[in-house]
């Protein structure tokens, strides 16, 4: 099995002549935005049979003259708005379709009847708004769909019901308010679904994707995290919910959460972190918090994170941190507190974070966002005995920024009297 005559990889081969294909159909697009007949036929027509490309040539309809050989099949840029039925009807052997940036309004039954080795779809950038019950009928194996900027309103329970093989599925930038079901869709594991309008879950069990691990819902306009609100995500690993307008937090509001990896919660509205907000995210390595309004930390509002090695809290409003603010991450490796409005630092705030740790402090020009450093010869004695490094900001370490015109390189700790001492430059 293992020691055929095959000089090539099917799968190298393959995507060999899928990159080609591509580069073909990029030139051909580069020459003109719609081509005349004769241009199609000579320059975007296929590589070996394997590749059917008709790019940018003002089509109305799926060409009758695809090679049943073809694999990949490329219609994009055209002005497409109906797939006849049996268009695609010989062409068992296809893997790959793209008719994206064409006028196509509705998914109907029967697009795709005879494309039974279908495994990627791309229909981005037309001006679908609906899903036809049993549209994927025939594509049983198909493993990954493209609908970005389309014109769904909301997802409805049948949209992709029974495409049992669904791997990933891109639903970036159409309309949807909405969310009502996705069932059935056993293998999905990415789902996207930023830059939507999506506010709410309509129904109580919502979602029914065991093998999730990816989920993105940035740039919606959540308010809350609800508790539920995840329900039937018990593998996922990466959450986006950048963007949103999330304020508040329920209790529980991330149960079911039990695998969860990375949070993004950047850029949105949250004012105060209540205790135990995050105590059901037990495997969580990475919380990002940055952009919010946060003024309030309470204690024990990080407990049950006894695995985050990653804090991100810039650009929030905090004017103090206590003593008790970061119990409980005891694995922690990075904390940033840039541009905050903080001065001061205790020792007694990090002290029960573990060592060596890297640290992001304003490096700033604003005056409101200098730090006191001769109140900070204890964090110079750390960063000496190689406790503490500093994380960057591009090119940026983002060390302190000292008042009175002083860079901290230049403070000297005596420390055996505890007071700092100015090198002049």
């Amino acid at each position: 099995m293992f020691g055929g005559g095959h000089s090539k990889c099917p799968v190298v081969e393959m995507k060999a002549f899928v990159v080609a294909a591509i580069l073909l159909a990029s030139v051909c697009l580069a020459h003109s935005t719609c081509f005349d007949s004769v241009t199609c036929l000579d320059k975007c027509y296929y590589i070996r049979h394997e590749a059917f490309i008709r790019a940018g040539c003002c089509l109305k309809n799926v060409p009758d003259d695809i090679p049943i050989q073809a694999k990949l099949i490329r219609l994009e840029h055209n002005d497409i708005a109906d797939i006849a039925s049996g268009a695609f009807e010989c062409l068992s052997a296809s893997t790959h379709l793209n008719v994206s940036h064409n006028k196509l309004t509705i998914i109907k039954r029967g697009y795709f009847r005879g494309l039974m080795s279908l495994l990627f779809l791309n229909m981005n950038e037309n001006q679908i708004f609906h899903i036809e019950n049993g549209a994927w009928e025939g594509v049983v194996g198909l493993r990954h769909i493209e609908l970005t900027g389309n014109k769904l309103m909301s997802l409805m329970p049948n949209y992709f019901k029974n495409l049992s093989s669904i791997e990933v599925l891109h639903l970036t930038k159409n309309r949807i308010f909405v969310i009502w079901e996705l069932s059935r869709t056993e293998q999905l594991i990415g789902l996207s679904l930023p830059e939507n309008n999506i506010a709410k879950y309509q129904g109580t069990t919502y979602w029914d994707l065991l093998s999730c691990t990816n989920l993105s819902l940035a740039n919606n306009k959540f308010k809350s995290v609800r508790r539920g609100m995840f329900h039937g995500l018990s593998s996922l690993i990466n959450l986006f919910l950048r963007k949103n307008r999330i304020s508040q937090i329920e209790y529980q509001g991330w149960t079911g959460l039990n695998t969860l990896e990375y949070l993004d919660l950047s850029l949105n509205k949250l004012t105060k972190l209540k205790v135990r907000g995050f105590v059901a995210l037990v495997s969580l390595h990475q919380l990002d918090l940055r952009d919010n309004c946060i003024s309030v930390i309470q204690s024990g509002a990080f407990c049950g994170l006894n695995e985050l090695k990653s804090l991100q809290l810039s650009d929030n409003k905090l004017f103090t941190l206590h003593s008790n603010t970061f119990d409980g991450l005891q694995h922690l490796e990075e904390l940033s507190i840039l541009e905050n409005p903080i001065t001061k630092l205790n020792p007694e705030t990090l002290r029960h974070l573990p060592r060596p740790i890297a640290l992001g402090l304003s490096w700033s020009r604003e005056p409101s966002f200098w730090w006191e450093c001769d109140t900070l010869c204890w964090l110079k004695s750390e960063e000496q005995a190689g406790y503490v490094t500093w994380l960057r900001k591009g090119s940026v370490i983002m060390k302190p920024s000292c008042n009175s015109s002083v860079q901290w390189e230049e403070v000297m700790c005596e420390l055996s009297f505890g007071l700092p001492l100015y090198q002049s430059m």
